[in-house]
C-alpha cells in the first residue's frame, strides 16, 4: 500500500513534469528565421517583394496584388546566402544584393584568410523570370571594396557603387542593369586616401565623401557633375565634430540632412553643400537626441528615429506622420513604422511590433476614408507573444552616469531574487532596445531574468558616443553598474549573476572575468571580439576611433584573460564573417595557459548574427545547458532520474 502511494506520487510528479515541459517552447521555436521580412512595395503598387522563410528553406518572393495574390518564389537562397537588400527598379523588375558567407581559417591566427562572402548583385521580373547577375566578387577585399552608393538611379536603370583599390583614387561607378557595363561618373581628389564613403543624390551629380586620413576625419562635397570638391570641415577622429554631420542628399537640392548638437539634443539640420547659407536646425526633439536615419525600400529619407525609451521616428512628411499616428489608434500599446510606401503616398506597408512580438507587416490604403489595416504576414506566427512577460525601461548604475537598461523577469518571480544575464549592447543586432529579442525571451523562458544595458550614454548629447571609444573603461562601467543594481535592489540573487556578450558586448564582458569574480560567476560570449586589432574592416570602430590612438593598435584581452577566477564560456560560428574565428581560438591559448576554467563551442555553419535556424537552435541550446551549469547550481536531471529519486525519497 505505501509502495502505492510512493508510486502514484511518481507519476502525478511524471505529469506536472510533463505539463510544465510542455508550457515551454523548444529552442527551436526561438531560433527560427523570420517567416516574412524586408517587405517592400512597387512604384505603382501591385507586387509585394520580401524575404521569406518556410519550412526551413529561405527566397525572396514577391505576390501580385492584382492577381490571385498567390505567393512565387522568385529567387531561392542556399544555405549561408543572405539577401542584404533587395529593391524594386521599376514596377516590373527588382534588384538583391546576395551574400554568401566563406568557410573562415582554421588558423589561430588566421591572418591569411580574413572573413567575407562570395557577393553578387542580382535582378530579375517579379515572378523570378528574366534573371541576370550585374555584378560579381569573391574575396574579403572585394567586398569592401565595392560599395553601394545609392540602389537606383533617377531613371531608373543604373545602380552608382563606390570603387577604390590600393593606388588608385577612389571612384563613383555607375553598373547599367541591363547591359552591366561600368563608367566612372565621378573620381575624388588627391587629397582623399584609398578608403572613402561616398553619399550620393539618385544622378550622383550631388556627392559627399568622408575618410579617416590618420587622426583626422575630413568631409568633402562635390556639389554638381561639374563642380570641384569642396571640404565642408574635419576634426579629431575623438573630438565633437564642429558642425553637423551629412548623411543624406536633400531630394532636388545642393544640400545635405545632417546630424548635429541643437540646444540641448543632437538634432537634424540641412546644411548647404556650397556654402553660401549657414546651418539650418530642421527638427530637435525637445527630450530625445536623433539617433539614426530611416529610409523607405525606394532609398527615400523617411526620417529620423529618436533615443526615446520605447522606439519613435519623426517622420519628415507630414502625410507620413499622420498615417503612422491613425495606425497607432487601431494597433495600441506597439511600435508602428512605414516600411516603405509607393512615391504617390497611396499604399503603405506597415510594420507593427512591440517587446513581446517581433511584428506583423501590413497593408495600409491612404486613399480610403477610414484608415483599415489589411494583414501581409506575421514574422513568427507559431510564438504567442500573450505568454512572454513584458520588458521593464529602467535606469542603473550611479546617479551621475546612469544607464538605460531594459529588465525581463521570468513570470512568477517578483517574490524572489532570480539567476540574472547582464548583457551589455552589441547583439545580436547591435544597441540593445525594448524591441523583440529572440535570446531575451529564450533566456526568460528558462527561467533566468535578463538586463539588457545600452552602454552609449543617453544622458547628454556631447558624451554620446564616449563609452564606446572607451570599451574597457565607461563601457564596461555600465555593465558593473547594471549588476551591481539589480543586487542591490533584490532583483538578482547573488553569486547567480552571468556577463553575456554577443561582438563587441563580448568583449566587455570578457573584462568582467579577471576584474569582477565576485560579481559575475561566470562569462558567457557569443562571436566575441578579443583583440580589437585583430578586428579589420570593422566600420564602427574604425569611424569612431581612427588609427591615432596608440592603445587601439595594442588592445587585446587576451594576456589579462589569463588571471580570470570565473569559468568562461565561448561561443562562436564557423562561418561567422564579421568576427573571425581565430579571435576566439587566440583567447582560448591563454586561457590553456593560464589554466582558467573554459568552454569553447563551435557550431558548424553559424554566420555573425546566426540567421541559419538550424545553427541558432545549436547556440540556444549550447547556452541552456552552460547557464543550468552555472546558475542553477548543476546540470539539470532529465525527467526519468527525477521520478527515480522521487521514489527513492520515499
Amino acid at each position: 500500500m505505501h509502495n502505492n502511494k510512493l508510486l502514484s506520487a511518481a507519476l502525478l510528479l511524471l505529469s506536472v513534469c510533463v505539463s510544465l515541459e510542455a508550457s515551454v517552447p523548444a529552442a527551436s521555436s526561438f531560433a527560427s528565421e523570420p517567416e516574412i521580412a524586408n517587405v517592400q512595395i512597387s512604384p505603382d503598387g501591385r507586387h509585394l517583394l520580401y524575404v521569406a522563410s518556410r519550412d526551413g528553406t529561405r527566397a525572396v518572393a514577391t505576390v501580385d496584388l492584382q492577381g490571385a495574390r498567390a505567393e512565387t518564389i522568385a529567387l531561392p537562397l542556399r544555405p549561408l546566402e543572405e539577401a542584404i537588400g533587395c529593391r524594386w527598379m521599376n514596377a516590373a523588375r527588382f534588384i538583391c544584393s546576395i551574400r554568401e558567407a566563406w568557410l573562415a581559417s582554421s588558423s589561430v591566427h588566421g591572418r591569411d584568410a580574413r572573413p567575407g562572402g562570395f557577393n553578387r548583385i542580382v535582378m530579375l521580373n517579379a515572378d523570378g523570370s528574366d534573371g541576370k547577375v550585374i555584378a560579381r566578387f569573391g574575396s574579403w577585399q572585394d567586398a569592401l571594396d565595392l560599395q553601394l552608393v545609392h540602389w537606383r538611379s533617377a531613371d531608373r536603370r543604373s545602380i552608382f557603387v563606390e570603387s577604390f583599390a590600393r593606388g588608385r583614387t577612389p571612384q563613383v561607378a555607375r553598373i547599367d542593369v541591363e547591359t552591366g557595363k561600368r563608367s566612372v561618373v565621378a573620381r575624388g581628389n588627391h587629397l582623399m586616401p584609398v578608403r572613402v564613403d561616398f553619399i550620393g543624390s539618385p544622378d550622383a551629380r550631388v556627392l559627399i565623401a568622408d575618410a579617416l586620413y590618420k587622426s583626422t576625419r575630413v568631409y568633402w562635397a562635390r556639389a554638381g557633375e561639374d563642380a570641384e570638391w569642396r571640404e565642408l570641415f574635419r576634426h579629431k577622429a575623438l573630438d565633437p565634430p564642429p558642425r553637423p554631420i551629412p548623411f543624406a542628399i536633400v531630394p532636388g537640392a545642393r544640400a545635405a540632412y545632417a546630424r548635429g548638437l541643437g540646444e540641448k539634443h543632437l538634432a537634424l539640420f540641412q546644411i548647404d553643400l556650397e556654402g553660401s547659407t549657414p546651418d539650418r536646425l530642421i527638427y530637435e526633439s525637445p527630450d530625445a537626441d536623433i539617433l539614426d536615419r530611416v529610409y523607405g525600400g525606394d532609398g527615400e529619407l523617411l526620417g529620423v528615429s529618436l533615443d526615446t525609451e520605447r522606439p519613435s521616428v519623426h517622420y519628415l512628411d507630414e502625410r507620413d506622420a499622420k498615417v503612422v499616428a491613425a495606425v497607432d489608434r487601431l494597433l495600441a500599446d506597439r511600435f508602428n513604422e512605414i516600411v516603405d510606401a509607393t512615391p504617390d503616398r497611396r499604399l503603405y506597408v506597415i510594420r507593427s511590433s512591440s517587446d513581446v512580438d517581433a511584428g506583423s507587416y501590413y497593408l495600409l490604403d491612404a486613399s480610403k476614408p477610414k484608415a483599415e489595416l489589411e494583414l501581409i504576414g506575421a514574422v513568427h506566427p507559431h510564438l504567442d507573444a500573450s505568454a512572454f512577460p513584458r520588458t521593464r525601461i529602467v535606469s542603473v548604475g550611479p546617479s551621475a552616469e546612469q544607464s538605460r537598461a531594459f529588465l525581463t523577469l521570468p513570470a512568477h518571480s517578483s517574490a524572489k531574487a532570480v539567476p540574472l544575464i547582464v548583457m551589455p549592447d552589441d547583439g545580436p543586432y547591435g544597441r540593445a532596445a525594448w524591441r523583440y529579442s529572440f535570446l531575451r525571451h529564450f533566456l526568460v523562458s528558462r527561467g533566468y531574468g535578463v538586463l539588457q544595458v545600452q552602454i552609449d550614454d543617453t544622458v547628454q548629447a556631447r558624451r554620446y558616443w564616449t563609452p564606446r571609444y572607451d570599451l574597457d573603461g565607461a563601457a564596461y562601467a555600465r555593465l558593473k553598474h547594471a549588476a551591481q543594481w539589480a543586487i542591490d535592489n533584490g532583483i538578482a540573487e547573488p553569486k547567480r549573476v552571468a556577463a553575456m556578450g554577443w561582438g563587441f558586448g563580448g568583449y566587455v564582458a570578457l573584462l568582467g572575468a579577471h576584474r569582477d569574480p565576485e560579481l559575475f560567476n561566470s562569462v558567457i560570449t557569443i562571436n566575441a571580439v578579443t583583440s580589437l586589432r585583430e578586428q579589420p574592416g570593422n566600420i564602427s570602430l574604425e569611424r569612431s576611433i581612427g588609427n591615432a590612438p596608440r592603445w587601439y593598435s595594442r588592445k587585446t584581452l587576451r594576456r589579462d584573460a589569463r588571471r580570470s577566477a570565473v569559468p568562461i564560456v565561448l561561443i562562436n560560428g564557423t562561418h561567422d564573417t564579421a568576427v573571425h574565428i581565430h579571435q576566439t581560438r587566440g583567447l582560448v591559448r591563454y586561457l590553456e595557459w593560464g589554466e582558467v576554467p573554459h568552454e569553447e563551442i563551435e557550431i558548424e555553419n553559424g554566420t555573425h548574427e546566426f540567421h541559419d535556424a538550424a545553427a541558432r537552435t545549436q547556440l540556444l541550446e549550447g547556452l541552456e545547458r552552460v547557464l543550468n551549469r552555472y546558475l542553477s547550481g548543476g546540470e539539470t536531471e532529465d525527467l526519468e532520474d527525477r521520478v527515480s529519486s522521487a521514489l527513492d525519497r520515499g
